[in-house]
């Protein structure tokens, strides 16, 4: 493979390489322009969307851990539960239904910077940032050259998904970062040095777990079928992998029993296997790399056999067994994300560095001269003009039409932003008194987080509530769906004054990080949003 400098060394007939040499001036420039980059695609106004639901759970939860030491779902005020039967949590009041990594690590930020925006999604962007290097790093140590590591990491800080759930107070990064965590492990035991690929895939598998089950799930078939394929010819690589299995499972039976983890297995689904797949393929055709990508080795392959061109000699054993265990994390995840209860992008996420650095690594070997190559980069990383030509390979799927979206996606991160929800926040914060009480048809985790007041949330309780709330919202502010709604009850309306506030007609879910879901610029329009607040004096009893 062509580099940009020949930075690296194999030891004769073992295909081990070393340590890579000193960088030369120029392409340490081009590392340094990158990481600017995907550090201010990271932190740009990190604090101009107001948490959405999701978020806004995971930093509830890590202010009661400031306050209490455990995410306690309920804090002496309010309620912390997503599910109308409370399964959430345990009879201890200790969230349950996900591990905690997240929230600890959302807590450490609140607990030094104050229950902010800023606060709960800055430790979140420094990891992605962290992911971004990482992709970067894990190249350099299985590939010679410089080109590989350069265009795997601009492909990566280009990916719009990735960075929209980078920039989230939620476990998404750390989804990613452990993905990377995992190939740096990889890469350091096909090397020769197991001992220490043993404790990095660990550590990274335990991460994946303790933030969600699904991906530590995906990654484990992955890394099983790498060590099938690899007992034969690469023994001492494939024990340090089942070491790392045995051990982390070993990290991860104390949650395991204690939050009763195994129940949620009930709820597989693999009668959804094919329709879910074909999902996951077409999003990461549309929205992350377009597979055919993939065609570029067979068309060369092809093209050599047909002019009778010899072919170019195989790469050395280590990067065609680090390769061999890409696709293996890949398929294995597909797999297991397909069979999962419910279907989100964000299960694909800690595949996409996986995905760029294959990419990478096809693109330096089959795609010449190198002038081609980076334009076909460029193409990649400002466009998705490759995924919309060929989508008609998925013709159920939506339409995507040519577009920019890291072009977009800039000029999201650097347009101010109001929605429905700051309006609500902000007239509550002006109007509302420590403890009001609102009823409400949604948890509304975010009105939590910016206010001082009491939600009651109907979904938990039946028919009027025993104490007259302060303030009625009949539709959510902040949840996705408005199908919950609630109606003031006659008995009720001579208490009650009906508010019209004027708000921002913004998307439902529009702070959401999916790609089909995420609003990246306002909706101009205004709309009416009712509430109901309680008269400070009870009204006189109506005439008979």
């Amino acid at each position: 493979m062509a580099g940009l400098g020949r930075t690296h060394a194999s030891h004769p007939g073992t295909g081990t390489l070393t340590a890579p040499a000193k960088v030369p001036g120029l392409i340490a420039a081009a590392y340094a322009a990158l990481f600017l980059l995907a550090a201010f695609l990271c932190l740009w106004q990190l604090d101009d969307r107001r948490l959405w639901g999701d978020e806004a759970e995971t930093a509830v939860l890590a202010v009661n851990v400031v306050r209490f030491g455990m995410p306690v779902t309920v804090d002496g005020r309010n309620e912390i539960t997503n599910l109308p039967n409370r399964q959430d949590a345990n009879d201890d009041h200790l969230w349950t239904w996900s591990p905690w990594l997240d929230e600890y690590i959302a807590a450490a930020s609140i607990s030094i910077l104050g229950p902010t925006t800023f606060a709960a999604r800055l430790p979140f962007a420094l990891i992605g940032l962290a992911a971004i290097v990482m992709v970067a790093v894990v190249a350099r140590r299985i590939y010679p050259g410089h080109q590989i590591p350069l265009i795997a990491m601009t492909l990566t800080l280009t990916c719009v998904p990735l960075l929209l759930h980078t920039r989230q107070a939620r476990y998404y990064a750390v989804l990613i970062f452990a993905a990377t965590w995992i190939l740096y492990g990889l890469a350091a035991t096909l090397r020769g040095r197991h001992r220490a690929g043993t404790v990095h895939i660990t550590l990274a598998l335990a991460a994946l777990f303790y933030c969600n089950y699904i991906a530590a799930l995906g990654f484990a078939v992955g890394l099983g079928a790498l060590v099938l394929a690899s007992w034969r010819n690469q023994r001492a690589a494939a024990l340090s992998i089942v070491y790392a299995g045995l051990a982390f499972g070993v990290l991860a039976l104390p949650w395991i029993f204690y939050a009763g983890a195994g129940s949620q297995l009930a709820l597989v689904d693999g009668g959804r296997l094919g329709s879910n797949l074909l999902y996951y393929v077409a999003e990461m055709h549309f929205h992350v790399l377009p597979w055919v990508l993939l065609a570029i080795p067979l068309l060369a392959l092809g093209y050599r056999s047909a002019r009778r061109l010899p072919h170019p000699a195989p790469p050395p054993a280590p990067i065609r067994s680090f390769e061999t265990a890409g696709w293996l994390l890949l398929a294995g995840s597909l797999l297991v994300d397909s069979v999962s209860p419910l279907r989100f992008f964000r299960y694909l996420t800690p595949l996409i560095p996986v995905a760029m650095l294959l990419a990478a690594a096809i693109l330096v070997r089959y795609v010449h001269p190198p002038a081609l190559r980076w334009l076909a980069v460029a193409v990649l990383a400002l466009s998705n003009a490759f995924a919309s030509a060929t989508g008609f390979v998925f013709p159920s799927q939506p339409h995507h039409p040519l577009a920019l979206p890291a072009w977009d996606f800039l000029r999201s991160i650097t347009t101010e932003h109001r929605e429905r929800l700051d309006g609500v926040i902000d007239y509550l914060q002006a109007e509302a008194s420590p403890g009001d009480t609102v009823w409400v048809p949604d948890p509304e985790f975010p009105l939590i987080f910016y206010t001082q007041v009491r939600i009651l949330d109907a979904r938990l309780q039946r028919g009027i509530p025993a104490e007259e709330p302060t303030w009625i919202l009949p539709a959510s502010a902040s949840g996705i769906s408005t199908r919950r709604q609630l109606r003031l009850p006659p008995v009720l309306e001579d208490h009650y004054e009906e508010i019209q506030l004027r708000v921002p007609r913004s998307a439902r879910g529009g702070n959401r990080p999916d790609p089909h879901a995420h609003a990246l610029f306002d909706d101009p329009a205004t709309e009416n949003f009712r509430l109901y607040r309680r008269h400070s004096v009870d009204p006189p009893p109506r005439a008979p």
